[in-house]
């Protein structure tokens, strides 16, 4: 038999070596072709799977290009061996009998099978796998339990053993044995390491993957067994031609839909997979090159196969890469010369038929998101060390007393500091660590214990502050010395791990429980931990920096510096703190409980509590109005320090401005506790926004709410307002929650922070003879309702608010005697601040579809309804986000910057609206809205030009909208549009980026504004220095 390959070549040579005699290389490919045929023949990996020998013979043929020229012809006759031998086995172990799948309960597949179909991380798996038909599923999910843990089946297998607990195949191992029998045992094992890594991501441990392993005395008896495992991964990963689906578990390559592996492989729509011609800078092939790209050839005509396999290759494209690292790194480390070059796959030979015949996909722009992380670091604060040992420790004591949902009277934190040795110490008695938490978790960057699945299901309701398993990296920004010392109860003895550098090797010292060196306070449970702090290391104030960031640690927390008394550190809620820091600010509090009348501007702490979240702010007495309101700061004219406000998270500071906003508008500090907490980011600098972040912000500003709601309530009951009164007050309140000119505090989640505003009570509702106050949500509930816009009704609003009843407007209209006064039939909302918050909430979604004029009465009366589809009116602010930053801009510049900023305001009817009292108005202004009266060659002018904008915000159309715009708002009629166009035209041409109009549109745009006779309805009309001129 002459073998094809290099590579087999290479490797039955190795028959010819001492160390190798007893190979027949031969014998073992007939006996491994024999048992491939196996596979798939008992339903298993039987519909659209191959792994027989052409998946070897097609790999063989791969790593004839993998495999540099320069590589092979280094490579030693073991490597050839080792390398060919695994290619031959490692999928063997996907091979299942019917004896096997009939036992299969004798496993730990029940295990397995339990893990996916109860884990919450599997939902999206779980419900494609029920859709399966039939009793497939149970195939399926056997599969998927061995096509797992094939590697781990074929290294126990090769090793001569039978690992029953990853199925019943004692018959199918013994025959392997067999196979192997001329090779020795050291090799065995071995083969089996490399056959086992193929999806393994630890190849970077040399320890592990020698890369001169021997094998007898010969230099070509020597193995490099991580090359060759990268060898066999990377040939494993790009077979995907239309012969085979990759054996990498689907749960890998798409947790959320298995079945799109499936349909992937039964399209069979790869073609090739081959090596890219290596290009220079300007695309020209260049002959001879190395090429460093694999390019993946086929045709789609399906979806679901195409997304499967973009998945599957974005996977062997991390891994490509990984392999290439790792090889670097061996190379670097042990002065390997093997090289392995590829690090890219070219999909752009992947065609579809029946689809755009190009491939689209999500960018990243590089450099902008190299500007947003150049100059920043994980940790760029040398005090967070401090922080990230004290949270491990609170966590600690938290899981020894879980059950404790208050304060934790037995757990408690030391921290101790000496300046002249500088050795800082931080010691807990919570659960202390076993070796295996040391092994595991302590000392494996990224892996924390409260984040392992089988933990989350012991302890479902725990919390941790802890989540990414780094937080010990950060004592090395202050210390090259570190000593953790453990006492846990399941273990026998302590432990004393010494810490030296961040890349160096590390030793454990056994210490009896008992013995004089175990340092006090940590038997039976706890760790301390000890840095000697760099001299470079700045720890001024230690007692300022623990306050800064453990706030509510929920035990004791004391910090000794050089030997002074102990000072206690934390506080036991959110109002507690806020009340300390008001006392350092010389803020004079009122407490609830006080009998006096509050002093003007003398503050109170209130703290409200929902769902794990509580939240305390300060807020001020104003003797004037006799209610409490938020206390705001305004940064630059507030001559105090910051204080200690912001967010926490399980009681450590995580976010300093006020909670809820992106800066600081408040005296507030919010702590959020339990499974719901929100997450924080890597550095614990600022919270993720994930689902949990946003329901912390909806909690914060319903809490901020509940003030609003109470002074409501308490004005009437105890203070004698008016109920219109007290909801005016509700307005001004909820405005102190929200941006203005004058007041920063830009909300985390602003339409969260309007819901929570659309539940306090803030309008004056009436019907049928009564007056309520509602919230804008109830008020949605109801069709439609009226606003009256009038000099007599605001008079007669500003007359209830100082009544302390609850007088319907409507009553007292009653009783002036005159008919024509009365309020229109139907729901009414007083309106007197049209643009607070209350007042925009309740317009929100709904659109004016009966307008009455009473010329006599200067009145209007508009009716809002739900907003129709489509609906009557359009604004005459661009629907196109392109359109607005070109528009509103241009308007600014040229004068109008009211109008840039109130165009939402501007509506044009598109749509017949019922209009009574109407004199042949072109617009009405009310309520600060200005409503362009449909049916007019102007408004048809307008909505034409809005179109054009928002298909192609052009110049020509911005220019001509301001233009049309200045003519009609007015509502003044023009007495010489063709000179009013010219004087506009003139006048804008100054300005930068302004386009041009052509004769035939300037001709357009004069006719319409000559032929309207504008004309507007207006209470404007009737204030004097406020008529509109143009």
């Amino acid at each position: 038999m002459v073998f094809k390959t290099t590579l087999e070549d290479r490797a039955s040579q190795a028959s010819s070596s001492e160390a190798f005699r007893r190979l027949n290389l031969y014998g073992i490919r007939d006996g491994v072709t024999e048992l491939l045929r196996l596979i798939g023949r008992d339903e298993i990996f039987s519909e659209y799977t191959l792994h027989d020998i052409s998946h070897v013979d097609r790999l063989l043929e791969m790593l004839e290009w993998i495999i540099p020229p320069t590589t092979l012809s280094q490579m030693t006759i073991a490597d050839c061996l080792m390398t060919t031998l695994a290619v031959y086995l490692h999928d063997l172990g996907m091979l299942v009998t019917r004896d096997e799948f009939d036992r299969r309960e004798e496993s730990s597949f029940p295990t397995f099978k339990e893990g996916i179909l109860e884990g919450s991380d599997w939902k999206d798996y779980v419900e494609r796998v029920s859709k399966m038909a039939g009793d497939r599923a149970e195939p399926f999910l056997y599969q998927e339990f061995v096509r797992e843990h094939h590697g781990e089946r074929i290294r126990s297998w090769i090793a001569g053993k039978s690992r029953l607990d990853l199925g019943m195949a004692s018959r199918v191992a013994g025959e392997v044995d067999k196979i192997l029998d001329g090779l020795d045992l050291k090799f065995r094992k071995d083969l089996g390491l490399v056959c086992e890594s193929h999806h393994l991501g630890d190849l970077e441990d040399l320890d592990k993957y020698r890369t001169s392993q021997p094998y007898g005395s010969g230099a070509q008896e020597m193995a490099n067994l991580q090359y060759c495992a990268v060898l066999l991964r990377t040939a494993d990963l790009l077979h995907v031609t239309r012969d085979r689906a990759p054996s990498i578990s689907f749960r890998v390559i798409n947790p959320s839909d298995p079945k799109s592996i499936e349909e992937w492989s039964m399209q069979m729509p790869v073609i090739s997979v081959r090596p890219k011609p290596a290009m220079d800078e300007e695309g020209n092939i260049v002959s001879n090159a190395q090429s460093d790209t694999v390019a993946v050839d086929g045709l789609f005509s399906e979806p679901a196969g195409f997304f499967a396999l973009t998945s599957y290759l974005g996977y062997a494209r991390k891994e490509l890469r990984n392999s290439r690292r790792w090889v670097e790194t061996a190379k670097r480390r042990r002065g390997v010369k093997y090289e392995f070059p590829w690090r890219e796959i070219d999909d752009s030979g992947l065609q579809t038929d029946g689809f755009i015949n190009r491939q689209f996909e999500f960018t990243l722009d590089q450099g902008k998101i190299l500007d947003l992380l150049t100059g920043r670091t994980l940790y760029n604060d040398t005090t967070v060390a401090l922080r990230e040992l004290v949270q491990n420790s609170l966590d600690a004591i938290r899981l020894k007393w879980e059950g404790d949902r208050g304060f934790i009277s037995e757990g408690e934190v030391s921290i101790t500091w000496d300046s002249g040795t500088r050795v800082l110490t931080v010691r807990d008695n919570g659960t202390g660590m076993t070796q295996r938490i040391i092994d595991d978790h302590f000392l494996k960057v990224g892996s924390s214990l409260y984040q392992e699945e089988d933990f989350r299901k012991v302890h479902p309701e725990f919390s941790a502050i802890s989540r990414f398993g780094i937080g010990v990296l950060s004592t090395f920004m202050i210390s090259d010395e570190i000593e953790v010392t453990t006492c846990h109860p399941d273990d026998d003895e302590a432990r004393t791990l010494s810490l030296r550098s961040i890349h160096g090797k590390y030793l454990v010292k056994l210490l009896d429980k008992f013995a004089p060196e175990l340092p006090r306070g940590i038997y039976p449970h706890g760790t301390q931990v000890t840095l000697r702090v760099r001299p470079s290391a700045v720890l001024k104030n230690l007692e300022s920096i623990l306050r800064r960031w453990i706030v509510f640690p929920r035990c004791k927390v004391t910090v000794v510096v050089d030997g002074a008394a102990p000072v206690s550190i934390g506080f036991s809620d959110p109002k507690e703190a806020l009340e300390h820091e008001a006392s350092k600010l010389g803020l004079v509090i009122h407490k609830a409980a006080d009998s006096a009348e509050p002093k003007d501007r003398s503050i109170r702490i209130e703290q409200y509590s929902r769902g794990g979240v509580s939240l305390a702010y300060a807020v001020q007495w104003s003797e004037a109005f006799r209610e409490w309101t938020f206390l705001t700061f305004h940064p630059g004219r507030e001559r105090v320090a910051v204080p200690l406000i912001g967010t926490c998270v399980e009681g450590v500071h995580v976010d300093f401005t006020s909670p809820g906003y992106q800066d600081t508008l408040l005296l507030a500090l919010g702590n959020a506790v339990g499974p719901d907490a929100p997450k924080t980011n890597v550095a614990r600098s600022g919270l993720e926004i994930t689902s949990e972040g946003g329901s912390l912000m909806a909690t914060l500003y319903e809490l901020y709410c509940e003030h609003v709601k109470t002074e409501v309530n308490l004005m009437q009951a105890e203070r004698g307002y008016s109920l219109t009164w007290a909801l005016g007050e509700a307005s001004w309140l909820m405005d102190s929650l929200l941006p203005s000119p004058f007041r920063p505090g830009r909300a985390l989640d602003y339409d969260a922070l309007l819901e929570a505003c659309a539940e306090v009570p803030s309008i004056s509702f009436e019907k049928e003879g009564s007056r309520v106050g509602i919230s804008s949500r109830e008020l949605a509930k109801h069709e439609s309702f009226w606003t009256v816009e009038s000099a007599f009704f605001s008079s007669a609003e500003t007359l209830l608010k100082e009544i302390p009843t609850s007088v319907a407007l409507s009553r007292l209209v009653v009783n002036i005697g005159d008919p024509s006064f009365e309020l229109p039939a139907g729901p009414y909302i007083s309106v007197q601040r049209p643009h607070s918050v209350a007042q925009r909430l309740a317009f929100r979604n709904r659109e004016v579809d009966r307008i009455v004029l009473r010329r006599d009465q200067r009145r209007i009366d508009l009716r809002w309804a739900d907003r129709a589809d489509p609906p009557l009116w359009r604004s005459a602010l661009p629907e196109s986000i392109e359109a607005q930053q070109a528009l509103t801009p241009f308007l600014a510049q040229i004068g109008e910057p009211q109008l840039a900023n109130q165009l939402a305001d501007v509506l044009i009817g598109q749509r017949e609206v019922y209009c009574e009292g109407s004199d042949g108005e072109t617009s009405i202004g009310s309520l600060g809205r200005t409503l362009i009266l449909p049916g007019s060659r102007y408004s048809e002018y307008l909505l034409k030009l809005l179109d054009r904008l928002t298909a192609s915000p052009d110049p020509a159309s911005i220019l001509k909208l301001a233009i049309a715009l200045r003519a009609g708002l007015p509502g003044v009629p023009l007495p010489n549009a063709a000179d009013f166009v010219k004087r506009q035209l003139a006048f804008m041409s100054q300005f930068p980026r302004v386009g041009l109009i052509s004769a035939t549109e300037e001709h357009e745009l004069v006719e319409v504004l000559q032929s309207t006779a504008f004309k507007s309805f207006s209470l404007l009309a009737w204030a004097r220095g406020q008529q509109p001129q143009i």
